[in-house]
């Protein structure tokens, strides 16, 4: 389980609700806390913390803070935190964060999101306005994965086999099973045929968006 939990809010009272579910729940983990995203940005770049759980209303929180975060910790996990959704959600998303949970959870949907985090790579819980499986229909998934998992996924769906895929982008096997855990993990997938409907049912949209 994660060790090291950053909680970075404008509200103290979500902070310390978000650190009273964890401490109920894990003995061994050390929390710390921000403000806004220059303090959070501060403690990222001095310590090893294993997640960020992060307001996405907070002051400092603009486009590519996801990226910017990632470079400097790049194995930490990021979960959007937030009472609202819509395009800086998408947007964030699209930039590699690796979870999105409503302020309107209950702190269990909390500990639910944290350990398919860290069990899955992700958490995007069903049914949520803000995860990839509803985004898609709107924004569809070139813009929730990244340029590189976009490629993969385009050969994925054409039938084109790991080995075929390694060949074609000169990527190690070992990177395109990598990136196809990834895809299978934003669009909240288990296996390629799901991808393939994922990509005719956002072909029919956009086709039918533009006849109109």
């Amino acid at each position: 389980m994660f060790r090291k939990i950053l909680i970075a809010d404008d509200h103290s009272i979500v902070r310390l609700g978000v650190a009273v579910a964890f401490e109920d729940n894990y003995r061994d983990v050390e929390i710390d806390f921000a403000e806004n995203y220059f303090e959070a940005e501060k403690i990222i770049s001095e310590k090893a913390i294993d997640l960020l759980i992060m307001d996405i209303q907070m002051r400092g929180v603009q486009r590519s803070v996801i990226k910017h975060m990632k470079l400097l910790n790049p194995g930490m996990k990021i979960l959007l935190f937030s009472g609202f959704t819509g395009e800086t959600v998408r947007q964030l998303i699209s930039e590699g964060a690796d979870g999105f949970l409503s302020k309107q959870c209950s702190y269990d949907q909390i500990m639910e999101a944290v350990q398919s985090l860290y069990s899955n790579g992700s958490a995007f819980p069903e049914g949520q306005a803000g995860s990839p499986r509803s985004l898609f229909e709107r924004i569809g998934p070139q813009q929730i994965l990244s340029a590189r998992e976009y490629e993969v996924f385009m050969y994925l769906v054409e039938g084109k086999g790991n080995l075929e895929i390694t060949n074609l982008l000169s990527l190690k096997p070992g990177t395109v099973t990598t990136y196809k855990k990834r895809i299978f993990a934003k669009l909240k997938v288990d296996n390629v045929a799901e991808l393939v409907k994922i990509h005719l049912e956002f072909r029919n949209l956009e086709e039918q968006s533009n006849r109109l």
